[in-house]
């Protein structure tokens, strides 16, 4: 360990203090809007710990890729983080996306965004690199919990059935998946994958700095573009994207990974496993109340999924199966017992024809950024004639075998989309968008693009 980082770790108050449950109770605070008992965004406790003399900057960009051998590494970056230099922090110094990534921020239910977008980074760092690997829960579950506890377990060892390079390329993405975000929300995982370099750049990654790891430096660069580009992937099947969209995405990442000459079988085992560890981590540091043992099940029948995928195994999974599990993913845990058999109950109810919900449900190619504002729906029954008055309108425009895609505007307000269905202006604005095309109201707009190959319904404010 260089001497630049050893004060930051042997440090006692460093290494008890934990950021998480700091950042996630100041995060609540700003969603309750109780700013005036807001506490700083640099914890009071750390600030002022070491004088600029003995953290120097030119050292810590220096050296910064030794992080990444560090057991509890992530100390370090959530300090540098935290303080100071002028009006940036330390960490904000090491890379431009990270100055950027930090002055964004998200309400809602993105409780550790609340305080800059690199908090969350922060976390799911912390996750990846420390927490998954020395099988421990983070701090704000509940120890006794064992079905939640018994998950930890099972990713603990999928991470260390990984290979060695494989697990540097996880905790490499864990800090650098959000850099698309500098362009906007809606598709920061594509973004993404072009500031890839350059941000390897700011973390002196290099071929000399991966010589050690045996790992080519062409090949790791085109992993990590891979897993930026796709880093939500886990976390869209069975819900978002349906099974057509998830195969031909899979089928571009394996023709990608067919031009790395030395890439092995050994390392094709990695990628599922990569996605499932990274997505999880994920949805944690956005709130930790979002992992439950269920989304834990779920995502891991959509892990064994991808690793058939990434394997060359045919797997074809029933429709009915998938179309329940994206429903299921779209509500709130809590509204159901049995959600197939309450389904079907309340479709009789509405006159939703239930074979062709459950067809159409599954057959619907993508529903982009859909789950988060179906699920504040909090109703079952809101969330089926949402979905079937969508279905129900690529049933009468289609003409052939043209994918059907819902794309929810990410910067429209989730209330607002919540309102709009209860006041009737939803499905107003869907009636309309079949003989017109378009609609605007005074709480959302709807556009209908139909083309030769696809059915777009786009929903904004």
């Amino acid at each position: 360990m260089k001497n630049i980082y050893k004060g930051i770790m042997q440090n006692n108050i460093l290494s008890e203090f934990d950021f998480p449950v700091y950042y996630r109770e100041r995060g609540k605070i700003i969603n309750n809007n109780n700013i005036t008992k807001l506490p700083p965004l640099c914890p009071e406790k750390i600030d002022g710990l070491f004088s600029d003399v003995e953290i120097n900057f030119g050292k810590v960009k220096k050296d910064i890729f030794d992080i990444f051998d560090i057991d509890k590494g992530y100390i370090i970056l959530w300090y540098l983080n935290a303080v100071k230099m002028g009006d940036v922090s330390m960490l904000d110094q090491v890379s431009p996306f990270f100055k950027k990534i930090n002055e964004i921020k998200r309400g809602g239910i993105n409780t550790y965004k609340q305080n800059g977008w690199m908090v969350h980074v922060l976390y799911v760092y912390q996750l990846i690199s420390f927490n998954i690997p020395n099988d421990l829960m983070p701090t704000s579950f509940n120890v006794d919990d064992y079905e939640l506890r018994n998950t930890f377990h099972v990713m603990n060892r999928i991470y260390w059935n990984m290979k060695e390079e494989s697990r540097l390329v996880l905790r490499v993405l864990a800090l650098i998946h959000d850099i698309g975000i500098v362009d906007g929300v809606q598709n920061h995982d594509r973004d993404g994958e072009k500031y890839v370099v350059n941000v390897l750049n700011d973390l002196s990654i290099d071929e000399i700095t991966l010589q050690k790891y045996k790992i080519n430096y062409t090949t790791f660069v085109e992993l990590l573009e891979i897993f930026v580009a796709n880093h939500t992937l886990i976390n869209k099947i069975s819900a978002e994207e349906s099974d057509l969209c998830i195969y031909e995405k899979c089928s571009l990442i394996l023709e990608r990974l067919k031009k790395c000459n030395d890439f092995t079988d050994d390392q094709y085992r990695d990628i599922a496993p990569t996605f499932l560890l990274l997505g999880m981590m994920d949805l944690i540091a956005v709130d930790d109340s979002l992992f439950t043992v269920n989304k834990f099940e779920l995502a891991y029948n959509s892990y064994i999924f991808l690793d058939k995928i990434f394997m060359r195994k045919k797997y074809i999974r029933k429709k009915e199966d998938v179309a329940l599990m994206r429903l299921q993913l779209m509500l709130p845990d809590d509204l159901y017992t049995d959600l197939y058999v309450e389904s079907n109950f309340l479709m009789k109810r509405l006159n939703i024809p239930i074979d062709e919900f459950w067809s159409g449900l599954f057959d619907v190619y993508e529903f982009e950024y859909a789950t988060a504002f179906l699920k504040l729906l909090n109703s079952l029954e809101y969330v089926l004639i949402v979905l079937y008055k969508m279905i129900d309108l690529f049933n009468k425009v289609k003409n052939g075998d043209e994918k059907c895609i819902v794309k929810f505007d990410s910067e429209m307000p989730i209330k607002q989309f919540v309102l709009a269905f209860e006041n009737g202006e939803f499905n107003k604005a869907i009636d309309l968008c079949e003989d017109h095309g378009t609609y605007k109201g005074n709480m959302i707009s709807m556009r209908l693009i139909c083309t030769k190959t696809e059915i777009l319904l786009e929903i904004s404010s």
